[in-house]
């Protein structure tokens, strides 16, 4: 084979995101902690002396840290790399994960939760450049899905182990994921476009190589420094940023993407599930429910992430939230039914078919497209920048979604927040329709064109230069 038929391969490049996601897959422990960690909180066994209300700050507090962290490290993703960034995420993660295993006080989890996310707050800014930049076009959608899988997958066996474990020996178990991604995630290479935008073409091109196991990679590479240049030519203040027409419009979409999926009440009903499926019914017991739950909602959003780049961004979304809102719905109703005194012994399996079907209708879309389209909206003189904002609004949603829950569950009856969480997600099927962009199968540089309009005026153009032919 000549040098000019060698083709890339993508086996090096599913291996940087495959060993990647293993700092992504210590969110999903982080996420799917509290499901079984509050219930042993809360109960007699537990050495300490923690209410119901200051348990459910353990949910509120962590994501505040965001605020801080997702903009701190969008800085430093741009100014030491997108690869040393994430090595140093990792660290807080083991930080967490200890003081998780000795708590005994209120105020110790607080901090722990709050040292834990602040490294997600740094990989929700982070992860989604570094896996949409070593992509190419045709896989991006499957790599870029891994920042759902491997959270999803981290849940899944928080909720398998966690449950049958005490809280000390569930966090050291824990505590050796991020080391396992500490060494092996430093043997692989950089985004070849981060070092473009330091000026660092030799490595760019070493990258590159590495990233498709070709000799050959000119074209690919004149093609992104051409790219990263006219991107970097944009003024790079956080002012742009809302002064640009392309780069507000990809901000407002990502806003509403990412506050459509929050508020389909994804975060407090899988931190609450347990206490959900024990207040719904004993159909199954409710460790055994959620588990079977998690894994619907993994096993559909890995599913989901081999065909996205076939079917698209937009329809799946659009689908996804007509359903989900359709059966939270079905289980507001059901809640209604059975707090208004009605007798549904015949109906108690009502709660955990339909938070299955729940996880199912909504990781095909909602849970799936937001994340994946947060490495694909931004040009390259802005992107750090917009993920951070992208990051904290999400901890904004993030804290404040299981306390709107917690308080209406409180004062009104649980099936108060499932009615409010399945209006808003159908008005975001009706949002997605008119405005969310389909993104597969564009490059970066495309997906800015579109932004700015020059696509559809390239095609007027060709249309109008065929009908004068």
């Amino acid at each position: 084979m000549t040098v000019n038929q060698e083709k890339s391969k993508q086996w090096p490049q599913y291996l940087a995101t495959i060993i990647g996601s293993l700092s992504t897959f210590g969110i999903g422990l982080q996420f799917g902690w509290p499901s079984q960690a509050i219930p042993k909180i809360l109960s007699d066994e537990f050495p300490g002396n923690i209410t119901k209300d200051e348990a459910s700050y353990i949910l509120l507090i962590g994501p505040l840290s965001y605020l801080v962290a997702a903009p701190l490290f969008a800085f430093l993703g741009d100014i030491i790399g997108r690869k040393k960034s994430l090595l140093l995420l990792a660290v807080p993660q083991v930080i967490a994960w200890i003081l998780i295993a000795h708590a005994r006080t209120a105020v110790i989890f607080y901090v722990a939760r709050l040292i834990a996310s602040a490294s997600e707050g740094g990989l929700y800014a982070i992860y989604p450049m570094y896996i949409g930049e070593i992509s190419e076009p045709k896989i991006r959608g499957i790599l870029g899905s891994s920042l759902s899988v491997s959270i999803l997958v981290g849940q899944l066996i928080m909720t398998a182990y966690g449950s049958y474990t005490s809280l000390t020996v569930s966090a050291y178990i824990a505590c050796v994921f991020p080391v396992l991604f500490l060494v092996l995630f430093v043997w692989m290479p950089e985004s070849p476009y981060y070092l473009l935008m330091r000026e660092r073409r030799d490595d760019a091109e070493k990258s590159l190589r590495k990233l498709r196991r070709m000799e050959n990679v000119d074209s690919e590479l004149e093609r992104l420094t051409a790219d990263v240049q006219r991107q970097m030519s944009e003024a790079t203040t956080i002012k742009e940023l809302f002064k640009v027409e392309s780069n507000r419009k990809a901000l407002r979409i990502m806003f509403w993407l990412r506050h459509f999926q929050q508020w389909c009440g994804i975060a407090p009903i899988a931190f609450y599930s347990q206490m959900i499926f024990k207040e719904g019914g004993d159909f199954l017991s409710p460790k055994v429910s959620s588990l079977i739950v998690f894994l619907t909602q993994t096993v559909f959003t890995f599913g989901t992430s081999l065909v996205i780049d076939k079917l698209g961004r937009r329809p799946l979304f659009i689908v996804s939230s007509i359903f989900t809102s359709l059966i939270l719905y079905i289980l507001a109703v059901y809640f209604l039914v059975k707090g208004s005194n009605y007798d549904v012994s015949n109906f108690t399996w009502v709660p955990i078919v339909g938070m299955n079907l729940f996880m199912a209708f909504m990781s095909i879309g909602i849970g799936i497209a937001p994340n994946l389209m947060l490495s694909e909206m931004f040009s390259a003189s802005i992107k750090a920048k917009a993920l951070s904002i992208c990051s904290i609004y999400f901890a904004i949603c993030l804290s404040i979604t299981p306390q709107v829950y917690h308080l209406l569950e409180t004062h009104l009856d649980i099936c108060a927040p499932f009615f409010l969480f399945a209006t808003s997600t159908l008005i975001g099927a009706m949002y997605a329709y008119v405005w969310m962009p389909e993104t597969k199968g564009k490059t970066l540089e495309e997906i800015q064109q579109h932004l700015k309009g020059r696509d559809r005026k390239r095609k007027t153009t060709v249309q109008n230069v065929a009908k004068n032919a």
